[in-house]
């Protein structure tokens, strides 16, 4: 989630660079944050940098400091029920715009860091009360999520269950990968040795 940055303005204050999350928007504005078009960031004073950090934290498992540090997996989702929003808003898991709908009639757009790999989103409800949909058995992918926000849960629920399964992926450390890159060596050269041999018996 490398999006995440702060940075220090001529005036003093603080940008907040951050994914859209409707649970940050709500945090960061009881910080006194105030969010500027011009620059697409949220600004704060200087003295609330380590509320905002915090929020960063408990909304996206990360903040500006630990970001690159912080293991990161892939989510594979499967909806086992047909899932909606609450009126007029986005679905969010793990830290990540799943969808967001503008209207009954408009579709789902595809948040950033998300691939859906059967099925798509939608929109519904009514024209003044429309929610963004995903319909059973509809498969995405979120990707770089922090092993935290994962450990916590995704939050959705049908009357208190379940609407979804998850996988979770690791990337193969660089370890495994010389591992495994050595083991399939090792059996090519066993094979080779073996053609060898059987060309050798055959021209004898």
């Amino acid at each position: 989630m490398s999006q995440i940055t702060i940075k220090t303005l001529e005036d003093g204050k603080i940008a907040l660079y951050t994914p859209y999350h409707p649970d940050f928007v709500a945090a960061i504005k009881s910080c006194g944050a105030r969010w500027d078009g011009s620059l697409k960031a949220w600004t704060i004073s200087k003295s609330a940098i380590e509320s905002a950090r915090r929020h960063m934290r408990a909304v996206y498992g990360v903040d500006d400091l630990d970001d690159d540090a912080t293991a990161v997996v892939t989510v594979r989702v499967t909806m086992t029920s047909a899932y909606e929003s609450d009126y007029t808003s986005s679905l969010v898991m793990y830290g990540h715009v799943i969808a967001s709908a503008s209207g009954r009639d408009t579709g789902a757009r595809i948040g950033d860091g998300v691939a859906f790999i059967s099925k798509k989103p939608g929109s519904g409800g009514s024209v003044k009360n429309w929610r963004t949909t995903i319909p059973a058995g509809a498969i995405f992918e979120v990707y770089d999520v922090p092993e935290a926000l994962v450990e916590r849960g995704h939050g959705w629920s049908i009357y208190g269950v379940d609407p979804c399964t998850i996988e979770v992926i690791r990337k193969a450390s660089e370890e495994d990968t010389r591992s495994k890159l050595l083991e399939e060596r090792e059996r090519l050269s066993r094979r080779i040795s073996e053609i060898d041999a059987e060309l050798e018996a055959l021209d004898a």
